[in-house]
């Protein structure tokens, strides 16, 4: 029995240096000859709105997931206007804080070119990351944008980055 979350052949890159990639107890880490460096986990909080985007940054989270007017499933949240998520990603990255776009619906086809316009629209504004549900809207923030993306649990991986970016 060997260990099932092993990810022997992955690496991640740090410091410029290539290294194996290890999990354990779900803890990503970093091996150079034998020696093991954690990874510090990030503390994502949700911000539904720009109140409490301040608020989370303010309490301590490392990053926040907000959802803009379109393509988002925060229901619930206010959510955000253009003009808002400029303040909120100004907010948090004069903090040294991250801020992940939730583009997580799952599309109709109609839907498809209007997210396009969408994430040019958006991209200028530099979101740290773009959360997508859909493997389709993966491939169209890849073509519009240079965030990185991450696959939200929709698809089965919780927040679970990829190396995507361009």
């Amino acid at each position: 029995t060997g260990n099932s979350n092993s990810a022997a052949g992955r690496r991640c890159n740090r410091g410029g240096e290539k290294m194996r990639l290890k999990h354990h107890a779900g803890v990503r880490a970093c091996s150079r000859k034998g020696r093991l460096s954690m990874q510090k986990p990030e503390l994502l909080a949700p911000g539904g709105s720009l109140e409490k985007l301040k608020t989370a940054i303010d309490y301590g989270a490392d990053a926040v997931y907000v959802g803009g007017e379109a393509f988002s499933l925060r229901v619930a949240a206010e959510n955000f206007s253009l003009e808002q998520l400029k303040e909120g990603l100004e907010f948090a990255h004069e903090r040294g804080k991250k801020v992940y776009l939730t583009a997580n619906i799952l599309p109709h086809n109609a839907d498809i070119d209007e997210f396009r316009k969408y994430i040019k629209e958006i991209e200028p504004l530099g979101f740290d990351a773009v959360l997508v549900a859909d493997p389709g809207m993966m491939e169209i923030v890849k073509e519009n944008a240079p965030a990185e993306i991450a696959f939200c649990e929709r698809m089965g991986v919780r927040f679970s980055s990829c190396n995507c970016r361009r």
